[in-house]
């Protein structure tokens, strides 16, 4: 099944992925786009209520359905992959990966039932066949296995953790990377070989770990703020979807679309290969408001590639500040607010091993440490609030 299913799932995320970046392309062509950004949310909304999907919380409806033992519909993932499309297609600041876990969470909890010796299991345990989708969905988008595997059962805080999860998992999300670079251009990881670990790094590492922490905070914060408040038009979703729209395209056009729409990971990238890219102090905030709007008015679309960005303007901001390597500052800061807004060490762990490179371990485990310690408790997936963390 892990097999099977990291095959398919591997070609759907890589579709998607590609239709993400067809997106971008023709967002950047044509600037009248960003002004159909609440017509696209009305026609999300719309689908959403024709298929009878009450939940529109992407990531954070997915952690409830899979603590609490629930199947995942199919007609999700369709409805999630052309949200997300339009989305992005407006110019909304958000990625791949929450889409893709739940594409994946849907057919392979379809698959499970429809599968007869299958079935039974599935019945049991269908949160552990989502598992397994989720792995093989979200291993292509950064081409990092490992991390995939891990990251479901962890944003779950541990308890889908069991040793068959993993290894199907690691299997799905094997194939579905191997199947998708055959069709689809993988990532390229960024190297940050250029910078051995020294004891004399620790002091700065502390200092970015606690901005790390203290921005998390800000954005649960802020995420939760706009959620209550758009909460008010749950009994109106179209006017719902129309006034974040509308508000979302004004912040856009304020700020520049250029640089705020999207998931913004190829400035990410930049700033990561050069330390003398430029990028404004305010990015990393602006970013965080907008993908706080984009959450509390059910945009879909995920959360990781627009934090990593977050993350790494953050930390070009305060390298020339506490005197420290823009680049190794970007890539760590870009993890710290990963593991502080998720609440998953781990994962975020693996993520920067195999998205940045082996050659710093230590570091990153470092500021991964103290910007979740630092953070508290509460992240960015509130369903987590009724699971505590596992010491």
């Amino acid at each position: 099944f892990a097999v099977c299913a990291g095959l398919i799932l591997g070609c759907i995320s890589g579709f998607l992925n590609y239709s993400l970046k067809y997106s971008d392309k023709l967002f950047n062509t044509r600037s009248f786009l960003i002004y159909c950004l609440p017509v696209f949310g009305l026609i999300s909304t719309f689908v959403y209520k024709k298929l009878k999907i009450t939940e529109e919380n992407g990531c954070d409806d997915l952690v409830g359905r899979l603590l609490s033992n629930q199947y995942v519909a199919f007609r999700r993932g369709p409805a999630v992959f052309l949200g997300t499309f339009l989305s992005r297609l407006g110019g909304a600041p958000v990625g791949a990966c929450g889409p893709s876990m739940e594409i994946g969470a849907s057919f392979a909890s379809s698959l499970s039932k429809k599968i007869p010796v299958l079935s039974r299991a599935g019945k049991a345990r269908p949160d552990m066949f989502a598992q397994i989708g989720m792995s093989a969905a979200l291993a292509p988008i950064f081409s990092t296995p490992v991390f995939a595997a891990i990251f479901p059962l962890e944003m779950c805080r541990g308890k889908l953790t069991r040793p068959k999860g993993i290894f199907f998992g690691l299997v799905a999300s094997l194939a579905a990377c191997k199947i998708s670079g055959i069709f689809f251009e993988p990532i390229k990881t960024v190297g940050l070989s250029n910078f051995p670990f020294s004891m004399n790094m620790v002091p700065k590492i502390i200092l970015l770990g606690l901005a790390s922490s203290l921005t998390a905070l800000f954005y649960v914060s802020i995420k939760k703020i706009f959620s209550l408040s758009a909460s008010r038009l749950d009994g109106r979703p179209y006017i719902k979807s129309l006034l974040g729209g509308a508000l979302l395209m004004a912040l856009l056009v304020v700020f520049g679309p250029a640089l705020y729409s999207g998931t913004s990971s190829s400035y990410l990238r930049k700033m990561l290969e050069d330390p003398s890219f430029y990028i404004p102090a305010d990015a990393f905030f602006i970013k965080l408001i907008l993908m706080g709007l984009v959450a509390a008015f059910s945009f879909k679309g995920g959360e990781i590639s627009p934090l990593l960005f977050s993350g790494g303007a953050l930390g070009a901001f305060l390298a020339p500040l506490i005197g420290f390597d823009p680049v190794l500052s970007t890539g760590l800061c870009a993890i710290g607010l990963f593991a502080a807004a998720s609440k998953c060490p781990i994962s975020a762990f693996f993520l920067a091993m195999e998205l940045l490179g082996f050659s710093n371990p230590i570091a990153f485990m470092t500021i991964i440490s103290v910007a979740v310690f630092f953070s508290g408790e509460r992240g960015m997936y509130s369903n987590q609030d009724d699971s505590p963390i596992i010491p």
